[in-house]
């Protein structure tokens, strides 16, 4: 777009160049009204001012113009949605569109420049382009405005968004507000996607973030029909906007399409139909889960049947699923329809397309799982020797038709036989080296249909056909020798156990050898347990020689080839081997064997002792009353094996505390710990001749003092000390070790007389008997200088001769009546000699609080628009300081606060009503405070008769005050009245004034003054309307 450029001369200068601009600005307003501005305009508005005379822009009548003053570069743009004015120096500034324009009135102002290429004299100036940016959108339906769309099916709306302008815009965004047709409708698929397209509940938002000059973007839209029966039918119409931001001229270009419409027809008329499911089951009966869109629904089966009816449905497609219950197979699915409607079956699933009044059944047959395991055992064929290992493969399967969990195979160790778990497959229950008969079971844990396994059971043969020890000739051979046993497995299902068996027997090859010499092994114990085992290793393997057991009276006998062999003991801890001897000049390190010998080696053992000692002493020493000391507990290993777990064990003796300080650390027993506390000491471990030391710290609580009452020493306690016993335990191979020792200690006491007694007697006369009183005297002994009493209670403290006073702490609210000391003492000074007892006695009084209020008026009657005031008289009359007091009075009828008269600025009013803080006021303490007011009743004439109505009853000033306080024993108060006559006087057209409005005696003053007033107005002096007295 081309843009007229326009110099703009200073104002005292002419135009130039005038052939250089021709041409003119055009725009039009919200009317359509196209408005030309000429150049020629320039030159007859004068100077730099443009405006279009007698228009009225702002739309209110006023007939101005837009006007600015035109400066180098100012610059004014204009669109349908907003215009920037630029540069621009007068005012006022130009608004657009004007405020009061109505929303949807279209106005186009054609863009346009003013610039000066000078700044005085003028000069040329150039056309100019400038951009001018503008945004469009187009919808359709299937390629049109309007579509026409069987009910069931579906169309396709499309929008195009087009730049149409000049320059790139920013955030184009388009807005569709779908209308689905109550429900009738959805939305199948939109292009472009998430998240360039955004679709929440029927609004479609889509922005794209640039769209460049002339460029376009297409959105699509696909519609689809919910159904063919009645409520999907009807009309709908659509539109869409688009918004969007040029950054170089900072406008907001915008759109609306135009409207599509689109028409759902051939909607049928529909019959409810039904569908029922029928469940049967072979094998037992069950109870079946069903979900779908027939919704959640059970069916439990009786002699293998059942069903559940679904009535009153609408036609259209239906799923029903089944929740096939372990243990049980879904057999089959079938379905019977009715001609209008259709069913088609995949297993766990039924989908039923219902027709209009449609009936359908479908049978869902379940078949009960049976479980069954198998388990099959071989050795593979083989035959064992003698004394040899070898392994049974247990072969396993579930053949059955459910899940097996629980699976155990069980084995029973054959006769001759041990279990080796070398052979085994691990995991296997039993020990290594389990005798015949252990059970032995393997935990195969879960097992799935099909599923299979193996495990080896490992055995050693434990038959032996050997020469007899004592001939070293063999016996008869054993007969039929063999490894003969059965493999079991069983394990769990949802519909019960399943369980097999399986056997299998190995030969046993066996041989015998006559021994060429026999050489015995025989155990003694001498001192200890003889049911002790001992482990023995031979120079060789032959016959087990290499490793064998024996306990005590047991011998074994090995048959060996001739040759020197040697045999040791492994000697059990806690245990000595004594001696080790063998016979024909052989030791337990060189035996030879000749052919046919025999030679007996005997190994005799003693077991260790265990031995522990203490010894418990306070070094002789002599303690005195309330001194700290310490045992020495001294211990040892005295026995032949080491000791494990020592602990020694105290008890706090009677008159005594423990002291942590004065015993080594580590005691369990806390500091101060009383008498019969248990304290323990952890040696831990003492090897044997091993010795070590603690110490033991009490402190004597023992305390021969005199009787506080009369100062005098009781008797002396009898052979006072301190005495108990200390005892140490250990653990070793072979059992405890224990020992314990005693000590006493003596205690030196003493006792001294009190050479005086002072006793503090407390009495009430009057008030709360409960109230404690606190005293302070002026010495620390006994507990003297800090104590508290009640009513009628007592304390003696026994004091050295001396001087004394005592004083009590007097409890607010309270009064000391006497304190009086026997023997002509006074408690400032108390003189205490050998032997002397003085009693103080302090009596109290609870102090009584009081308050009071006195109210009077400063006149006993007050003329009706005229002031007065209260005097209020207070005092404290008890005895007792009181705190928080305030006074309260209302204002009456009849009156009002007076802010201006006498001590107004004391009160604080609020709602009539008007308060006074004193705040503390002692015992005695009193004031006066002054109330103001001003009478405010008025009797007048009627302003319509001018008759004066009738009198008021008794008219006055009269209200009540009081006055609250607190003291130590709560809140008191008091209250006094006092009221004030109101006079008024009404005179009525006739100018009779009529009486006064309250009765007085002539011969009161009052009542003289209003008589003489009477009289005057009966004479015809001329009085006020209003008249008060």
């Amino acid at each position: 777009m081309t843009l007229l450029a326009i110099c703009a001369p200073a104002v005292s200068q002419t135009l130039e160049n005038d052939a250089t601009f021709s041409g003119y600005f055009t725009f039009s307003d919200f009317a359509g009204t196209v408005h030309e501005l000429h150049y020629a305009d320039l030159g007859n508005l004068g100077g730099n001012n443009i405006s279009v005379p007698g228009y009225d822009w702002q739309g209110d009548g006023s007939n101005e113009g837009p006007e600015f003053h035109v400066s180098c570069s100012a610059t004014l743009l204009g669109t349908k949605a907003k215009v920037n004015r630029g540069t621009q120096s007068d005012t006022p500034p130009l608004t657009f569109p004007p405020a009061n324009w109505s929303d949807g009135q279209e106005v186009t102002i054609i863009d346009f420049k003013i610039d000066r290429s000078g700044t005085g004299g003028g000069g040329d100036c150039e056309a100019e382009d400038y951009d001018f940016p503008d945004v469009s959108i187009e919808k359709s339906v299937d390629n049109s405005t309007s579509a026409t769309v069987t009910a069931g099916g579906s169309f396709t709306y499309e929008l195009v968004v087009s730049n149409t302008g000049d320059g790139t815009l920013e955030d184009v965004n388009v807005v569709d507000e779908l209308d689905l047709l109550g429900g009738a409708l959805s939305v199948d698929s939109v292009t472009p996607d998430s998240p360039t397209c955004e679709l929440s509940g029927t609004t479609l938002d889509c922005v794209f973030a640039q769209l460049a000059e002339g460029a376009s973007e297409t959105i699509t839209i696909t519609m689809v029909s919910g159904g063919t029966s009645e409520g999907f039918c009807g009309s709908v119409q659509n539109s869409a906007d688009v918004s969007s931001f040029d950054p170089v001229t900072t406008i907001y270009p915008a759109d609306q399409s135009n409207v599509v419409d689109v028409d759902i027809v051939d909607c049928q008329s529909i019959e409810p139909g039904q569908i029922e499911i029928i469940k049967n089951t072979v094998g037992g009966n069950g109870s079946f889960d069903f979900s779908g869109d027939l919704g959640n629904f059970t069916i439990a089966t009786s002699g293998g049947s059942g069903s559940d009816l679904s009535t009153n449905l609408s036609p259209g497609s239906y799923t029903v699923t089944e929740t096939v219950p372990a243990g049980w197979s879904l057999t089959s699915i079938s379905c019977v329809s009715d001609s209008g409607s259709s069913t088609s079956v995949s297993a766990p699933s039924a989908t039923i397309d219902l027709g209009s009044g449609g009936d359908v059944t479908c049978t869902f047959t379940n078949t009960l799982l049976e479980p069954a395991i198998e388990i099959t055992k071989t050795d593979g064929g083989q035959i064992v020797s003698q004394q040899s290992s070898f392994a049974y493969a247990l072969s396993y399967t579930n053949t059955g038709e459910l899940n097996l969990t629980d699976v155990v195979i069980t084995e029973t160790v054959p006769d001759d036989t041990t279990f080796n778990a070398a052979g085994s497959t691990p995991g296997w229950s039993c020990a290594d080296g389990a005798g015949p008969g252990t059970t032995c079971e393997f935990d195969v844990g879960n097992l799935a249909i099909d599923g299979s396994g193996s495990v080896d059971f490992g055995l050693t043969v434990d038959l032996l056909w050997s020469p007899d020890p004592e001939t070293g000739q063999c016996d008869e051979q054993p007969s039929n020798p063999q490894v003969d046993n059965t493999a079991s497995i069983v394990g769990n299902s949802d519909n019960g156990q399943a369980s097999d068996n399986d056997s299998d027997f190995t030969p046993i090859s066996v041989s015998c050898e006559d021994l060429e010499a026999g050489l015995t092994i025989e155990k003694i114990v001498s001192d200890g347990d003889t049911s002790q085992a001992f482990e023995f290793t031979g120079s060789v393997s032959d016959d087990g020689f290499d490793s064998f057991n024996l306990s005590h009276g047991q011998s074994q006998t090995f048959a060996l080839p001739i040759g020197t062999y040697s045999v040791s003991e492994t000697v059990p801890e806690g245990w000595e081997l004594e001696s080790a001897t063998c016979t024909g000049g052989n030791t337990i390190e060189n035996i030879e064997l000749a052919d046919g010998e025999s030679v007996l080696c005997t190994f005799t053992n003693r077991e260790l002792s265990p031995g522990i000692e203490i010894t418990k002493t306070d070094g002789g020493q002599i303690v005195s009353q309330e001194a700290s000391f310490a045992y020495s507990l001294s211990y040892s290993n005295t026995g032949e094996l080491d000791l494990t777990g020592v602990i020694i064990t105290e008890t706090v003796p009677d008159d005594t505390t423990f002291d942590a300080a004065g015993s080594t650390s580590g005691w369990s027993c806390a500091d101060g710990a009383g008498p019969g506390t248990t304290c323990e000491f952890n040696v831990g471990n003492l090897a044997t001749g091993g010795n070590g030391s603690v110490d033991f710290g009490v402190t004597v609580d023992l305390l021969w003092e005199p009787d506080p009452e009369t100062g005098q020493c009781d008797e002396q306690p009898s052979n006072p000390q301190v005495d108990n016993t200390a005892s140490i335990v250990g653990d070793s191979d072979n059992g405890q070790a224990s020992d314990n020792d005693s000590d006493f200690t003596p205690i030196s006491i003493s006792c001294e007389h009190l050479e005086g007694v002072l006793t503090i007697e407390k009495l009430v006369s009057g008030g709360d008997t409960n109230e404690s009183f606190q005293f302070s005297g002026s010495s620390s002994d006994d507990g003297f200088n800090s104590f508290s009493l009640s009513h009628d209670e007592s304390r003696s403290f026994g004091l050295p001769v001396g001087t004394y006073s005592v004083s009590e702490n007097l409890p607010e609210g309270w009064d000391l009546e006497s304190a009086t000391c026997t023997g002509g003492n006074t408690i400032e000074n108390i003189e205490l000699s050998d032997g002397e007892s003085v009693t103080c006695t302090f009596t109290n009084r609870e102090l009584d609080p009081g308050i009071s209020i006195q109210k009077n008026a400063s006149t006993s009657s007050v003329g009706q628009g005229n002031d007065l005031y209260f005097i209020l008289t207070y005092s404290n009359n008890g005895e007792v300081d009181l705190t928080d007091v305030v006074i309260s009075e209302t204002v009456p009828e009849n009156s009002t606060f007076n802010h201006s008269g006498p001590d107004a600025n004391s009160w604080s009013c609020e709602n009539r009503i008007c308060t006074y803080e004193i705040g503390n006021l002692p015992s005695g303490g009193s004031g006066e405070i002054r109330f103001p007011l001003t009478a405010d009743m008025v009797w007048e004439p009627d302003p319509e008769t001018e008759e004066c109505p009738p009198q008021p009853e008794n008219p006055r000033v009269n209200n009540t005050a009081e006055i609250t306080g607190t003291s130590p024993e709560g809140e008191l108060s008091d209250s006094d009245s006092a009221s004030s006559a109101i006079i008024a006087i009404c005179q009525d057209s006739g100018g009779e004034p009529q009486n006064p409005s309250i009765p007085i005696p002539v011969n009161h003053p009052l009542g003289m003054a209003l008589l003489i007033m009477l009289m005057a107005l009966l004479a015809g002096v001329n009085l006020q309307r209003r008249n008060t007295l």
